[in-house]
């Protein structure tokens, strides 16, 4: 992909009065392709005093210089310039070209000429790579962040739009085994157990039909024999449903309330549920989609929903989750200002932007809203939060479809985002999302078009009915995701590296006491272009030999069995963690070392 650009005369007014002055050539919308070197050569020629800098910029967020602003002392005689940059983005970029001229006073001319010729940016065919460097990241296990982590788990919607049979479900749930989520997020829809009204304002229920229930147990029952945890909820408020028996039914009706206390009642007391620990009002409320957008008319809701649980005698059975928002700066804070009482644990959503990921940003965003409710909550501090849904927003498309979890960039920014919300000291994060199959949508595709599904998948359980077998392949994600469910269990205690501050590069550790002593785990993250040697120290641990199984993930480097699952690359088995062990990253990737012998 070349860009260029024409060639530029200017003549240019001479300063006076002290008076310095800028101008500023702009090429925008230049298009580079991701993960690229690129070379950007010219002709410059010019008569004024004072110097020229030119910079490469993102097109959407100017502060990320994918060619740092280079300074050209410029002279009358034409010189010729070549500057290498790399594009740090894992789609095609969009980046402006500045040529910035600064005129310093002048008393001997009126005038000034600035001329640009042969303008040719062009992928450089023999680049020059970063050096590797190299350093020892130090983590202390004694100094803990979270002391008992609720682990990494997954979104798990029943599969209503894209039924599975027998053969599909069985490979779903062999797939579940390995991957061992900590917990699940489920949600639902208010027309899936309630049909209407008695006079007298009773809720009506179809609680056997075989289009929602039927497979809302089937997940239910998978995740009660295996006692994964529950996050679950409804979607929208009843009024989605305009035009039937319960589309008035708004989120701060208590009519809505009484609704779903009855189907708790059904799924804890009567089918014995006892895996749904949380209950979720309304997915991502402060935003238009969730039809609320209304913090005082969901806090009625919360309110009413509150008074059910307890009138019913549930409340000491589930509890209230929330505010379970997205790209939000204030709910929050009204949440756990005004809520507090009535809710047993706090969550929100991220779909991070790459750069965010990349610079670590999503750590401090974590930390802040994590401290705010130990802060201003009275028991914030004993109760859990958590992400319960996790995502990268770069790349999105066809109305809401990631297909670059198909990526290799993918999984190693989900690795970063979860080792970020670790070492901010979130409870848990959980992965949207299992199966593409859960979810179709109205983008413009039919129904039998893979593009119509929502594609944030680990596979897709429709692909070989669809046509593309390949579809149901393992993708990249799922390599690390489930790595980190396995390697990083709940009942875990978390604590992260210090001393190693290196751009793209972070890590976090994980140890577990049982009978036999404890289990650990490290995952080290290198979000870059640029290779490392790491030394790996561990201090407070028995200083003692361990044997570590080695987990790599990277471009050309990622080592599973006959199923796709992964192995590891390598074992160590005579570690002295307190001496420190050296590991190798040739650039981008992850490397989990752990002490679990994985079956």
């Amino acid at each position: 992909m070349t860009n260029s650009m024409g060639n530029v005369s200017l003549e240019l007014p001479a300063p006076r009065n002290g008076k310095i002055i800028t101008t500023r050539i702009i090429q925008p919308s230049l298009k580079f392709q991701p993960y690229k070197h690129y070379n950007i050569r010219f002709h410059l020629q010019s008569s004024i005093t004072g110097t020229v800098d030119i910079e490469v910029a993102d097109a959407e967020n100017p502060g990320i210089k994918y060619l740092a602003r280079q300074k050209i002392t410029v002279s009358e005689a034409l010189q010729d310039y070549s500057y290498e940059f790399y594009i740090d983005f894992p789609i095609e970029a969009r980046a402006t070209l500045q040529f910035i001229i600064k005129q310093q006073p002048s008393q001997s001319i009126d005038t000034e000429t600035f001329t640009i010729n042969d303008v040719i940016i062009q992928p450089e065919v023999n680049p020059l790579l970063p050096e590797r460097e190299s350093g020892e990241l130090l983590l202390d296990a004694s100094a803990i962040q979270i002391n008992n982590y609720r682990g990494v788990g997954i979104q798990w919607d029943p599969f209503t739009d894209y039924p599975l049979d027998e053969t599909q479900w069985e490979k779903l749930a062999k797939r579940l085994d390995h991957l061992k989520p900590a917990f699940l997020r489920t949600m639902i829809y208010a027309n899936f157990y309630c049909i209407g009204f008695e006079d007298d304002g009773t809720p009506v229920y179809d609680l056997d039909n075989t289009e929602f229930m039927r497979p809302l147990y089937q997940l239910l029952d998978y995740a009660q024999s295996r006692g994964i945890p529950i996050v679950f909820g409804e979607w929208e408020p009843p009024v989605k449903f305009t035009g039937t028996a319960i589309g008035e039914v708004d989120v701060d009706n208590p009519k809505w309330a009484k609704m779903i206390v009855g189907l708790l009642h059904h799924l804890l007391i009567t089918k014995r549920y006892s895996v749904i620990r949380y209950y979720n009002l309304v997915n991502e409320a402060n935003q238009p989609w969730s039809l609320v957008a209304d913090f005082e008319k969901w806090k009625k809701g919360i309110g009413f929903l509150k008074q059910e649980l307890q009138a019913c005698g549930l409340d000491n059975q589930i509890q209230i989750i929330g505010p379970d928002t997205v790209w939000d700066p204030d709910w929050i804070q009204l949440t756990v200002d005004q809520l507090h009482d009535s809710l047993g644990a706090y969550d929100i959503h991220i779909y991070a932007d790459y750069h965010t990921v990349v610079s670590g940003q999503m750590e401090m965003v974590f930390a802040a809203k994590k401290d705010y409710a130990a802060a201003n909550d009275p028991m914030g501090r004993e109760k859990d939060f958590y992400l319960t849904e996790a995502g990268m927003l770069t790349g999105k498309t066809d109305g809401d479809s990631q297909p670059n979890v198909k990526e290799f960039w993918y999984g190693v920014s989900m690795v970063d985002l979860a080792v970020q919300s670790m070492r901010s000291g979130l409870s848990g994060i959980a992965l949207w999302d299992l199966d593409d199959a859960m979810h179709g949508q109205d983008n413009g595709y039919g129904k039998m078009d893979p593009r119509s599904l929502k594609r944030w998948g680990l596979w897709n359980s429709w692909g070989g009915k669809m046509g593309v077998p390949e579809e149901e392949n393992l993708r990249p994600v799922y390599y690390v995701w489930s790595l980190l469910t396995r390697l990083f269990p709940a009942g875990s205690q978390i604590f992260h590296s210090a001393g190693l501050e290196l751009h793209g590069l972070r890590s976090a550790g994980m140890r577990m006491y049982s009978d036999n002593g404890y289990a650990m785990s490290y995952a080290i993250v290198n979000n870059s272009i640029t290779p490392r040697t790491i030394l790996l120290r561990v201090d407070g641990i028995a200083h003692q030999a361990v044997t570590l199984r080695e987990y790599r993930y990277f471009e050309q480097e990622q080592k599973t069995d006959s199923e796709g699952y992964p192995v590891p690359s390598g074992i160590h088995d005579t570690a002295f963690l307190d001496k420190g062990l050296e590991i190798d990253l040739p650039g981008r990737g992850v490397v989990f070392l752990t002490t679990i012998l994985l079956k």
